[in-house]
């Protein structure tokens, strides 16, 4: 969490009963609005509606004054703010609730919308979300579901800003076209491994990074896997260049086509003929601004490489664990529609009535059982601030999000 911003302190100070405040010295209270603050997550004091109390500050007709005063805040960001105040006095006074969390929204992930009819339309996209978020609680109730920085994008928005792999028309041309020699497939015996098993806790994990608005998931899942293959045989962890593959597979040879999507195994097959440098040396850029991808590097040295990839049988989650298991993590693509709002727990997502779309590539980390539920851990590329640090957890063994139809495997 970033540090804690004035507006934060007064989203705890609504929770401080007044005969506290009376009590308590500036420095008194700010250390513990801080301390308190600090144990909780946005979504709990959304549920505590603390910011129904919001009504008292915007009562005072200072808002405009508190909004300057606030550190740690971007000028676009407290201008977001300023117009959202001016909004709100366009509201029905049923809307206040949903309001109050728009406002903490804004602040917490430093929107920035440019005038009255971007803050109007984001916020009735905010609201679906919210009834979404009641929605899905109920359908997956042993996951949560909460606010996150996709909470103003409709699906549609969110799958085309946010994820990065085509359709299943062109995965299955790209498969007949594959160069063999680089790709195996193969079934494993799947008796004989552990029934919880996670990379993350045997030195097989790198951080978590961010795409931002690029559609490079393909990208982000590669080197992931990349990045594991080298720690696992090396105890090196290494931050690879997604930029790097991103620039040089954008062309017909690697199938792929920058921020407007592409493949996991056409990265794969650039790492496997000219291996990657390290994000130092060429940094990821393509996630800011238009997502304008620059051109390929040259003479950038690599820092790892990988000999080999592996196409791994379709609908067969039996076999994707033993390959977790005994080869590392592993890229796989999914249907993220349903993940949008996660935040923690265990995603049992059923079909939608439409069919699954596969449209973004994620690394699955390990896999487990609990309470008599099987799932899987899946490692993604939204940051270490969406989800549950950067990870979630889904059903396993019912091709939940369309898991189990597009898997690979590396090989250092």
């Amino acid at each position: 969490m970033r540090s804690l911003s004035c507006l934060a302190m007064v989203m705890l100070m609504t929770t401080v009963s007044s005969s506290l405040l009376d009590k308590l010295g500036k420095t008194q209270l700010s250390e513990l609005v801080k301390t308190e603050f600090e144990k909780k997550d946005l979504d709990d004091i959304f549920d505590k509606e603390a910011f129904d109390k919001f009504e008292e500050l915007f009562k005072d007709n200072k808002t405009h004054e508190f909004i300057d005063n606030l550190k740690g805040l971007s000028e676009k960001t407290k201008k977001s703010l300023k117009l959202s105040i001016e909004f709100r006095q366009k509201l029905k006074p049923g809307d206040s609730k949903d309001f109050n969390k728009f406002f903490g929204f804004i602040a917490k992930f430093e929107k920035e919308y440019h005038n009255d009819t971007h803050v109007s339309e984001s916020f009735k996209k905010f609201q679906s979300t919210l009834k979404r978020i009641e929605e899905r609680q109920k359908e997956s109730p042993k996951a949560k579901f909460g606010v996150n920085q996709f909470s103003d994008l409709t699906p549609e928005e969110f799958i085309a800003k946010h994820t990065g792999i085509k359709g299943v028309e062109h995965l299955k041309q790209l498969h007949g076209n594959i160069n063999s020699s680089k790709l195996l497939r193969s079934k494993r015996d799947t008796t004989q491994i552990p029934c919880n098993f996670d990379w993350r806790e045997n030195n097989g994990v790198t951080p978590v990074q961010n795409q931002g608005g690029c559609g490079c998931c393909y990208a982000f899942t590669a080197v992931g896997v990349v990045e594991s293959q080298h720690l696992i045989h090396t105890g090196q962890t290494l931050h690879l260049s997604e930029e790097q593959v991103v620039a040089c597979t954008n062309n017909t040879k690697y199938n792929n086509k920058g921020c407007n999507g592409g493949t996991t195994p056409g990265v794969l097959d650039y790492v496997i003929d000219n291996g990657i440098t390290l994000a130092d040396n060429f940094k990821f850029t393509s996630g800011d601004g238009d997502h304008t991808v620059p051109a390929c590097p040259s003479g950038k040295p690599y820092a790892t490489k990988i000999t080999k990839q592996e196409f791994l049988p379709s609908n067969d989650e039996d076999n994707l664990a033993k390959v977790v298991y005994e080869v590392g993590p592993i890229a796989t693509y999914i249907d993220a529609g349903g993940i949008q709002d996660y935040k923690s727990g265990i995603l049992d997502v059923a079909e939608p009535s439409g069919g699954w779309s596969i449209n973004h590539g994620v690394v699955i980390v390990g896999y487990g059982e609990e309470n008599g539920t099987k799932y899987w851990i899946f490692k993604n590329s939204w940051g270490p601030g969406w989800g549950d640090q950067g990870f979630f957890k889904v059903k396993r063994g019912v091709n939940s999000l369309d898991m189990a139809q597009y898997s690979w495997a590396a090989y250092f």
